[in-house]
């Protein structure tokens, strides 16, 4: 794994876009580690988890948080959990070119 990036993906009960990003993230093989700020409720949460488990090939790792966690606080905790040099945000909805990184 490319280990000076980090992706953060900040995510709130929208386990379906999660699945779609983090499935595209494989399919463009990304060598980079995944961080998941996950505050979603209980279900998507477990969604959640079991995505990040069947994804095993990816560098991702997934912390939780309570259901009413300003998002900047997430945010900011996520930066603080970084091991990399390098990191960018990037929203469960949206996408990412890996190899324009």
């Amino acid at each position: 794994m490319m280990n000076d990036f980090t992706l953060i993906i900040p995510t709130f009960n929208r386990s379906h876009h999660l699945a779609a990003l983090i499935n595209y993230l494989y399919l463009s093989k990304a060598s980079f580690d995944i961080l998941i700020l996950d505050s979603s409720t209980f279900d998507e949460a477990d969604k959640n988890k079991a995505l990040v488990e069947d994804y095993s090939d990816l560098s991702i790792k997934l912390v939780n948080y309570n259901e009413d966690i300003k998002f900047k606080l997430k945010l900011i905790d996520g930066l603080k959990l970084i091991e990399t040099e390098y990191c960018a945000f990037c929203a469960d909805d949206d996408i990412v070119i890996p190899d324009a990184i």
